[in-house]
């Protein structure tokens, strides 16, 4: 409460409206010993804080790193508030050169690109991708997640088998690095999709240098 209550004061000083502010609250988490914590998420409705902290921390680093060891004993190392404000207009994404998504650059650029979000994963709505496939005769298979064994590799895979005859270029796959989520933040940025890559993967489709 009392970290809140300077986190208002400080936003009524910035002018920001506080009427719209949510309180966001994060504790950072390590093994005993560890050299770098994790954040996770401050359970405030749990009785049980400290169990449920831990669970949550195993499932970050279990995520993040591909392990986790539940019989170490863990440590909160800080407590952090943040006071998120809706903004009515959006900042523009720096990492995207022009326009505001990917599909809006290569628009720039004379590609059009058809996006498909999809929803589910189990059903996989293959016969939308492929529908799209027969119209562009080609793919980009995008997933913020490691490039092996992901659904960016079913979706590949299922591609080369069941719509081969539509694409005149190999399915791309644009996906993290594949090494272990780094702790740094620029080195995470590094591991991380970017503008950048989706682009240059639907350029490469498009044999455009």
């Amino acid at each position: 409460a009392l970290l809140e209550e300077h986190a208002r004061s400080d936003m009524g000083d910035e002018g920001l409206d506080l009427d719209r502010a949510v309180p966001r609250r994060y504790v950072d988490v390590r093994y005993v010993g560890q050299s770098f914590e994790l954040t996770v998420d401050y359970p405030a409705r749990y009785r049980d804080l400290t169990r449920t902290i831990a669970g949550a921390f195993h499932k970050v680093h279990r995520q993040r790193f591909g392990y986790a060891d539940v019989s170490e004993p863990v440590e909160i190392v800080n407590l952090r508030l943040k006071m998120v404000v809706p903004v009515d207009k959006p900042m523009p994404d720096p990492d995207v050169p022009s326009g505001t998504s990917p599909a809006e650059a290569l628009a720039g650029e004379g590609i059009e690109a058809e996006v498909i979000n999809l929803r589910t994963l189990r059903p996989l709505d293959m016969e939308a991708i492929k529908t799209s496939v027969a119209k562009t005769n080609r793919a980009v298979v995008v997933e913020e997640g490691w490039p092996q064994c992901s659904i960016a590799s079913e979706v590949s895979a299922r591609l080369m088998e069941e719509a081969f005859d539509d694409l005149d270029a190999p399915v791309e796959r644009v996906s993290n690095a594949d090494v272990p989520m780094p702790y740094a933040a620029n080195l995470e940025k590094l591991a991380l999709i970017s503008a950048e890559d989706v682009i240059r993967a639907a350029k490469k489709v498009c044999y455009r240098s």
